[in-house]
């Protein structure tokens, strides 16, 4: 079998695309290819792999424990992008949440049981808001280099 100029002979595992990343026609072994450049964190030069391993029988190496097939691709991660995505949407609930708790609570025309079982479930939302973006805060400013990254975490984020 031929794969571009390299003839592949023997036990193989056979090229394909898991959704995530093109692997080619490749020996036994653990096999690395370029993390895929259509994340939009991967810029042009990136260094980043990632990984999936080839059994000695010429199939792909799957999960424990899961018909998935086994792959690596931390070095293609970047958790500070989700992280603040997520901050940005836990703030934009917290404020909204405020705010309908706040017309709910005002609008006498619209106290009722319903109403109050539903400000109950937001202000249940509001603190679940309030600790996740504490969290988030205080395990930046533990995980980050202060000197490098700044006092505040968020004088990095461009809001």
């Amino acid at each position: 079998m031929y794969y571009g100029f390299e003839k592949v002979m023997g036990i193989f595992c056979n090229g394909t695309f898991d959704v995530f990343a093109c692997w080619p026609h490749s020996s036994p072994g653990i096999v690395s290819v370029p993390c895929p450049p259509y994340l939009p964190w991967i810029k042009e030069g990136a260094t980043g792999n990632v990984y999936k391993e080839c059994t000695a029988n010429g199939t792909w190496k799957p999960e424990e424990n899961s018909s998935s097939l086994w792959r690596n691709h931390s070095e293609c991660e970047n958790h500070s992008f989700f992280k603040v995505l997520s901050i940005v949407g836990y703030s934009l609930s917290f404020s909204s949440l405020c705010l309908a708790v706040l017309i709910m609570s005002l609008l006498r025309k619209l106290h009722c049981t319903r109403n109050y079982i539903h400000m109950n479930l937001f202000v249940s939302f509001i603190f679940r808001a309030i600790a996740v973006i504490i969290k988030e805060v205080i395990f930046q400013v533990m995980y980050t280099n202060l000197k490098s990254f700044g006092i505040l975490w968020w004088n990095k984020c461009s809001w």
